[in-house]
Parts: structure tokens; C-alpha cells; sequence
């Protein structure tokens, strides 16, 4: 089964110093436009979930949504949308439901739901890199 590798990124903070954060190349895909971008692999993340300026970027309105909210540990709920995508990893092209917060403060994180089924997923801390292991479906 032939395996995706990313190697992740270096943060430095202020509290705890230089810690690596487990990412992934992404093409985020609609009918309108095609995004590339760096996003976060969470798996405690229940949704993949996007800033609201990416949503429009994407093609998908808000008007009468159903909005729903998400709670992150140690913050305040931020208020989202759910909308149906194509994600691209490596050559695997699959639709998932992402959610589009309605704030722009937030990082391009890639959730379990939708994403975790194609994929298995090991974060090696070690060798700093994010393996993908496409499932068979």
C-alpha cells in the first residue's frame, strides 16, 4: 500500500519553545475553484474545518445556513457551516463535509470526519513526519 509522507513543520512558542506540528499538503476542490494549501492534521478534531475567507474563496454562500457550533479547548464556541467538498491528498481524490467557521481566526485544520475513513494515519514524533496509508475501500 504505498504511503503519503509529509514532514510536518517547526513552531516556536514562547511558553514551551520549538514544538513540531503534524500538517499535510491538501487541494481543497468545488466546481468553482481549486485551493492548495498546508492544513494541520488533527485527530482530535471532530471536522476539517476552514476560516470563513477560504469558504468564499471556495464559491459557497451563507445565506439562510443552519449554523452550528464547535468548542476548541480553552476557547469560546465558533460558529460554522457545513458544506460538501473534494479532497486531494497525494493522488487520492475523495468528497468530505468540511465546516467553514464564520470567523477568520482560526488555521486550516483537517479533522477526522470524512478524511480518517480513506486514510490510516500515523503521526511519527520522532522522525517529525505525518504518514498517510491509503485504506482499502
Amino acid at each position: 500500500m504505498p504511503e503519503i509522507r509529509f514532514k510536518g513543520k517547526k513552531v516556536r512558542t514562547p511558553e514551551i519553545g520549538e514544538i513540531w506540528i503534524p500538517t499535510a499538503e491538501i487541494e481543497l476542490i468545488t466546481d468553482k475553484k481549486n485551493y492548495f494549501c498546508e492544513m494541520i492534521v488533527d485527530s482530535g478534531a471532530d471536522i476539517t474545518l476552514v476560516p470563513r475567507s477560504l469558504g468564499e474563496f471556495l464559491g459557497f454562500s451563507f445565506a439562510k445556513e443552519k449554523i452550528r457550533e464547535i468548542r476548541v479547548i480553552g476557547e469560546q464556541a465558533i460558529p460554522y457551516i457545513i458544506r460538501s467538498i473534494n479532497i486531494k491528498i497525494g493522488k487520492y481524490l475523495f468528497k468530505s463535509r468540511i465546516g467553514i467557521a464564520l470567523i477568520e481566526e482560526i488555521p486550516l485544520i483537517l479533522g477526522r470526519l470524512d478524511v480518517f475513513d480513506h486514510f490510516d494515519i500515523e503521526l511519527k514524533q520522532n522522525s517529525k513526519v505525518t504518514v498517510f496509508k491509503r485504506t482499502v475501500t
